[in-house]
């Protein structure tokens, strides 16, 4: 947990939340502009709100991730603190684990506060959600957010220029 908090503090620092935030807003705002095509046809009342062609979460997590990534790692890169580190006694691995976990918390937290908004609004527009169907989605964008940052991550670690990782 130290390992977890000492990456949230560097990213604090280097605000690197603040992109990856807007674009999970922006997926979020778009899956609730979606909704709207939930109202002209009741079939996808239910399980359409959160399943549908129209999810920009497609396009957006792999985005959001590898930008994310990037960011923490590069500054660190940039700074030669691999260094500086391995002096100290952390391993390449444990320094991998500690930006594996802050990365995937901090990703919990993003999707679950967009799960939570898109439910709130499909209550308040009459749409009722159940609660097997949101932990269904909530699973799936936890284990694709769970492949990505595996993928990304070794990515930013092994290779020397960030800008192949965003392309």
């Amino acid at each position: 947990m130290r390992g977890v908090y000492i990456e949230w503090l560097k990213s604090r620092r280097t605000k690197s939340f603040s992109i990856v935030t807007l674009l999970m807003i922006v997926a979020t705002l778009w899956s609730i502009a979606m909704f709207m095509s939930a109202f002209s046809h009741p079939e996808l009342k239910n399980v359409g709100t959160l399943f549908s062609n129209q999810n920009v979460n497609l396009l957006m997590l792999p985005i959001a991730v590898s930008v994310f990534v990037s960011r923490i790692v590069s500054n660190e890169r940039e700074g030669q603190t691999f260094k500086l580190q391995a002096t100290n006694g952390l391993g390449l691995m444990t320094i991998f684990r500690h930006k594996f976990l802050f990365t995937m918390v901090f990703f919990f937290v993003m999707s679950f506060a967009e799960i939570v908004a898109i439910c709130c609004f499909g209550k308040q527009s009459g749409i009722s959600i159940p609660m097997d169907i949101v932990g269904v989605q909530f699973l799936g964008q936890l284990l694709s957010i769970f492949a990505l940052v595996t993928i990304y991550l070794t990515l930013a670690m092994v290779l020397e220029k960030q800008g192949v990782l965003l392309a």
